[in-house]
């Protein structure tokens, strides 16, 4: 367990997590599309997401992280409830450690759980069952004859605490001191006035969550059930590839968490665990899913991605399934930088002319750009430029970064001056991500009536004109009238905008770009 408790606005004593662990976790769920404080969490992972490249250095770090935490006799203990989901991951670690895990599963009824993440992400309750049901059912399907307890989240409020016993056995400690101290410290952490859900016995409203609980409840005590447990898992294996279609829907839920600028738990993490803080804000849709929506609705066919060593990150999750090439610019980039992906074009400065005199020296255009721009307004307008530069007419730029939180950079800045100062483009953003802009190049919206196209109204001109060059009153001014400046619209308007059904979300795949994507020649020259 973690040494610190961190505790927050929902968990006032802590959740007791390591935030190293916890934080990689949620590098790698935000780069699958599945942030865990969105209703896109309970989506199935990636078909063998285990062996993508993006895994490679996440798992290495935490293999370097659990090397820093064993001492003689090899002994540890980590609590986060992400892993459960990523226990594949996990056993290679364990593997190349030479550890022998031991597995508990805190076992809550899933309509106090249900309930929790109502309050918590503002999620509906019969999504929150499902949710339950999805760590339920992977901790049984990746633990099969595997050493593992598990205890009720209800008997730490018995008296005498049985759970105590149990987990001692199950550990075998006999160096954790009498009964009676042991007793002693864990009531300074088991707090019965913060049992939110208190000891009324509530039903599911899923009928096949309550059945399963029940058989999670019995089955310790009665072994035969492991055979309608496995089943059940399989069955519900069946169900996660049904949903998949339906990610548009569930990833569009309105119950995701508000981004606010520490979530409670700010003034306990370090500058970079900040992170964490900001990943609880990314809403239904990324980045890369805006973009892989766009292309297969557009049948395009050639993506360029603009980012540096820090921005970007899901190069990984482009659906190369039509694309014929597949290119990556990253500047600001650390020599010793890798994600196990291909990088056409990298250097440690901010040099990037080289490429763009390449690609016009070869005619080369894409039909899609993202641009993830380093956060200074320089990089992010002159990225916008070349990027719009190789756009093919008809051809759009998803931009991220478009809506940040406080002392994120200004890009936004750059997109506002960049766009109401054209009119060979139109524009929107989608309020997702941190704000995800799309350009498109000399093509109208197909629903002007809607979204005004053309030029920006002339008095919102001269308001941002007024405001641009001073670096307080742009943020604030920007703040109060975005949704005119950024023509913000909702996830599930961008849907309907771009008559986007299911089948554009269906599938996607998250692997190394096609053996037939074309390339530019390497050896382009740096600039460091």
């Amino acid at each position: 367990m973690s040494d610190q408790a961190h505790p927050d606005p929902h968990n006032l004593k802590g959740q007791w997590e390591h935030v190293e662990i916890m934080f990689q976790q949620d590098q790698l769920l935000d780069a699958f599309g599945r942030n865990f404080y969105t209703a896109a969490h309970a989506l199935p992972l990636p078909t063998e997401w285990w062996k993508l490249p993006i895994v490679k250095p996440i798992k290495r770090k935490l293999t370097s992280y659990l090397t820093g935490l064993m001492v003689s006799p090899k002994r540890l203990g980590f609590k986060d409830p992400r892993t459960v989901r990523f226990l594949p991951m996990w056993f290679e670690i364990f593997r190349e450690l030479s550890l022998a895990p031991k597995f508990i599963m805190c076992l809550r009824d899933p309509t106090q759980v249900a309930r929790s993440l109502q309050a918590r992400d503002g999620f509906d309750l019969a999504l929150g069952e499902y949710r339950w049901m999805l760590y339920a059912v992977d901790f049984f399907r990746y633990t099969s004859g595997l050493s593992r307890c598990i205890i009720e989240y209800d008997d730490w409020f018995v008296k005498g605490m049985p759970n105590l016993r149990k987990l001692t056995k199950f550990l075998k400690h006999s160096d954790m001191g009498a009964d009676a101290d042991i007793s002693s410290i864990a009531a300074e952490i088991v707090d019965p006035a913060l049992r939110h859900g208190g000891s009324v016995t509530l039903r599911a409203h899923n009928a096949y969550v309550q059945s399963f609980y029940n058989l999670m409840k019995r089955f310790e005590d009665e072994p035969h059930l492991a055979g309608a447990i496995a089943d059940a898992v399989t069955q519900f294996g069946l169900v996660q590839e049904f949903v998949r279609p339906f990610e548009p829907i569930i990833g569009s839920h309105d119950g995701t968490m508000t981004p606010t600028k520490d979530n409670g738990r700010a003034a306990v993490l370090s500058k970079r665990q900040d992170k964490i803080v900001r990943s609880r804000g990314a809403a239904a849709l990324s980045k890369t899913e805006i973009v892989n929506a766009l292309t297969r609705k557009h049948g395009f066919s050639s993506y360029l991605e603009i980012s540096t060593g820090k921005t970007g990150n899901h190069f990984a999750g482009v659906d190369r399934t039509q694309l014929t090439t597949c290119h990556r610019l990253v500047y600001r980039c650390p020599d010793d930088y890798s994600d196990g992906l291909e990088i056409d074009f990298r250097t440690r400065g901010v040099g990037i002319s080289p490429f763009f005199d390449e690609v016009r020296h070869r005619g080369t255009t894409y039909d899609i750009v993202l641009v993830a721009s380093s956060h200074t307004y320089e990089c992010s307008m002159r990225d916008l430029s070349y990027a719009l530069s190789a756009l093919v007419d008809g051809g759009i730029l998803v931009v991220h970064d478009c809506d940040p939180p406080d002392s994120c950079g200004v890009t936004y800045a750059a997109f506002v001056d960049f766009v109401l100062g054209r009119d060979d483009i139109d524009y929107y953003t989608v309020d997702t991500d941190f704000g995800c802009g799309v350009i498109k190049k000399r093509r109208p919206l197909p629903s002007p009536d809607r979204i005004s196209a053309g030029p920006a109204p002339e008095g919102l001109r001269l308001f941002w004109e007024a405001i641009r060059s001073d670096e307080t009153l742009r943020y604030v001014g920007f703040k109060e009238r975005k949704r005119e400046l950024l023509r913000m619209i909702s996830a599930r308007e961008f849907f309907e905008l771009e008559s986007l059904g299911s089948l554009h979300f269906a599938g996607i795949q998250n692997r190394p770009a096609s053996r037939n994507a074309t390339r530019l020649r390497s050896g382009l020259p740096l600039e460091r």
